[in-house]
C-alpha cells in the first residue's frame, strides 16, 4: 500500500498495481479494469444457459466454482447459501424450482 499526500493509506491492485478507488471495487484486491478482466473471463460461453431456471442473457451468467457449469448470479447466490455446497447440480434443480413459475408457465 502507498501513503497518499493527507498521510492515509491508499490501497493497490494485487495485479497491476494501480490504485483501488472505492466505486469500483466488486473483485476483492482488483482495480476496475483488473476486476472487469476476471469477471470477463468468468462469463460462460455464447448460446449457454442456467442449468437451474434456464436464464440465457450471458452478462446475468456466470460459472459454478465446484463444477464449471453455468448457472445465473441468482441461483449461484442461492447454491452458496446452501450446506455443504453441491457438488453436482442435477440433484440441486428440482429443490430451486420457482413455485411461482411452474405455476403459471405451461
Amino acid at each position: 500500500m502507498e501513503r497518499c499526500s493527507q498521510g492515509l493509506r491508499q490501497r493497490t491492485c494485487r495485479v497491476c498495481g494501480g490504485p483501488i478507488r472505492h466505486a469500483e471495487v466488486d473483485e476483492p484486491g482488483l482495480c476496475g479494469p483488473c476486476g472487469l478482466r476476471v469477471r470477463l473471463q468468468r462469463l460462460p460461453e455464447e448460446g449457454s444457459a442456467c442449468l437451474l431456471c434456464g436464464e440465457r442473457r450471458r452478462r446475468a451468467l456466470t460459472v459454478w466454482e465446484l463444477t464449471g457449469e453455468p448457472v445465473c448470479h441468482t441461483c449461484a447466490f442461492h447454491l452458496r447459501e446452501m450446506r455443504p455446497w453441491p457438488t453436482r447440480l442435477d440433484n440441486v434443480a428440482f429443490q430451486m424450482q420457482r413455485e411461482r413459475r411452474a405455476n403459471h408457465r405451461p
